[in-house]
């Protein structure tokens, strides 16, 4: 009988309520049938029993017969309290039944996804996402159960979010405070110099034109530092819009941007290889993005290098991947964990940077679902590998 209710019941709401109501009307048919013919039987009983006191043709029941027959008081009670019983059973087992199969359908349909869905919008509300709120049923509650998990799920993913977008800017500012300091020291230094000498005439002109140059570029990496801070933050906002293009197009920019770089370094030779069934080969790809990648690895690897960069671009597993190596001394293990993390640099001095090159090629490579890799060549020099989902 369970397996038959749950059966009928499987789907969704509308035709397990179908189930439940046609099953309430087949014990409510059953037990009236079974009402009647015992109230008949009893009918025909006092009948029987008192049928002879009256004329022999008086076979059935007849109200008016009955007020006739001197029937005993008692036997007279017990025949109206079956026509009685007998008439409003129907309705008595309507009602039992009626409720008795809200009870159950409310209990097998509604009760556990609401008690389900009461406590994880409590716990959410509390914000504790770690409750499920899956509920196998294959009908309506089951598909609102996966709507409120959905939710949930959609709010630790939006957590998750927020979580690295808090680590990130504490890192940055954790980065600004560190970095800000150093140019700061450095221009009190020289400023309490002046103030303690130049009164006293013990500080040349010539000393203190050097120690104004001095402050001055120290101003310049501040100004610096305030543009990448901006740069970086603006390229959450920023989005791939790859387009199908030959491999010829990016090659082209490449070539361009690599004469720029031998024009400004003329002391490094900047060599670059693309792969020969590369050319001619239309791939999806974001040029703009690809070219800023290229532009910081190439800028960040001419700081480095002594006398050449390769640029080396190849297609492995549906990424195009660009290397860029140098003959410099390569990555210490500080470098190779810290590197790409905003405004470090290896670089110590007046012409240290605030690491913005490598950070913002991360950034840029997983904006095209790509990444960035840093190693150590086994012949010396340093290798960054962008890659990019084509």
């Amino acid at each position: 009988m369970k397996s038959f209710i749950k059966k009928m019941s499987a789907g969704s709401l509308k035709k397990s309520l179908y189930a439940y109501i046609l099953i309430g009307v087949v014990i409510v048919a059953f037990l009236y049938g079974i009402t009647v013919i015992f109230c008949n039987n009893w009918e025909d009983l006092i009948i029987r029993k008192n049928l002879y006191m009256y004329h022999p043709r008086i076979t059935l029941l007849d109200i008016d017969g009955i007020k006739e027959m001197d029937l005993p008081r008692s036997d007279y009670w017990r025949l109206m309290l079956v026509v009685i019983y007998r008439g409003i059973s129907v309705f008595l087992y309507s009602s039992v039944v009626i409720y008795i199969v809200a009870s159950r359908f409310y209990k097998d349909k509604i009760q556990e996804p609401l008690r389900l869905m009461t406590l994880v919008t409590a716990k959410i509300k509390n914000h504790n996402l770690s409750y499920s709120c899956r509920y196998e049923s294959g009908d309506e509650m089951a598909h609102i159960c996966g709507l409120v998990d959905d939710l949930r799920l959609a709010l630790i993913d939006n957590e998750k979010e927020l979580w690295e977008a808090h680590n990130q800017q504490k890192d940055i500012n954790g980065a600004f405070a560190h970095d800000l300091r150093t140019p700061l020291t450095v221009m009190e230094g020289y400023l309490e110099m002046m103030e303690m000498y130049v009164p006293e005439g013990r500080l040349s002109q010539e000393k203190v034109m050097e120690n104004i140059r001095l402050m001055k570029s120290q101003i310049n990496r501040l100004r610096e530092f305030s543009t990448t801070m901006n740069s970086i933050q603006s390229l959450d906002e920023l989005t791939a819009k790859p387009k199908m293009q030959t491999i010829g197009v990016l090659n082209e920019s490449m070539v361009v941007l690599i004469k720029g770089f031998q024009h400004t370094f003329p002391g490094i030779d900047f060599e670059l290889e693309i792969d020969d069934n590369l050319m001619g080969k239309e791939l999806t790809y974001d040029e703009d993005i690809i070219m800023e990648v290229v532009e910081n690895l190439l800028s960040n690897g001419s700081s480095f290098a002594r006398k050449i960069i390769w640029t080396h671009v190849k297609l492995e597993d549906d990424y195009l991947k660009i290397y860029v190596k140098d003959d410099g001394p390569g990555f210490n293990q500080e470098d190779l964990y810290q590197a790409s993390r905003a405004y470090y640099s290896s670089r110590k001095g007046e012409d240290s940077h605030f690491g913005i090159g490598l950070t913002v090629a991360k950034i840029l490579c997983m904006k095209h679902k790509g990444n960035l890799s840093l190693e150590n060549s086994i012949h010396g020099g340093a290798i960054v590998c962008a890659s990019f989902k084509i």
